[in-house]
């Protein structure tokens, strides 16, 4: 009776290397944000309520929020808080979600009355101007990036 043996294969330097490769590479997309923060934005918004019942308007706060991804801020409208979630912080771009849906502002256009949009971009040099999607009465928020 005769007994083969095992043959034991090995894998070539370059073969193992490009195997390899992938797997050195996860721990450092984990590190990105330590070596790398998360960039901070100075937001103005200026929060305006108005009514269409009224020649006199409620007057205008202005305020400033200190931002990065994730930050939540939150401002009343209507009597009702509207909850704003940052999900992508740049010194030229914010992205904003908010917790109720909200009509960009379309100059001469007006609103949208029956908007489900919640998400929202501020540029750089620019001004976002959003509102509630009502008639009547409601409130209108501008937000830019400072500086």
């Amino acid at each position: 009776m005769t007994h083969v043996a095992p043959t034991i294969r090995t894998l070539s330097t370059r073969r193992a290397t490009l195997l390899a490769a992938p797997l050195l590479l996860l721990p450092g997309c984990a590190l990105v944000d330590r070596v790398r923060p998360a960039e901070t934005v100075t937001l103005t918004v200026v929060t305006s309520p108005w009514s269409g019942w009224s020649r006199e308007q409620p007057e205008a706060e202005t305020s400033t929020e200190e931002v990065t991804r994730g930050t939540t801020f939150t401002r009343s409208a209507m009597g009702e808080d509207v909850v704003f979630t940052v999900r992508t912080c740049t010194a030229r771009r914010v992205v904003l979600r908010t917790d109720t849906p909200l009509s960009e502002w379309e100059g001469d256009e007006g609103i949208d009355l029956g908007t489900d949009q919640d998400a929202f971009t501020v540029r750089a040099g620019e001004t976002l101007k959003i509102t509630t999607p009502t008639m009547d009465a409601g409130t209108t928020f501008e937000i830019s990036i400072a500086g």
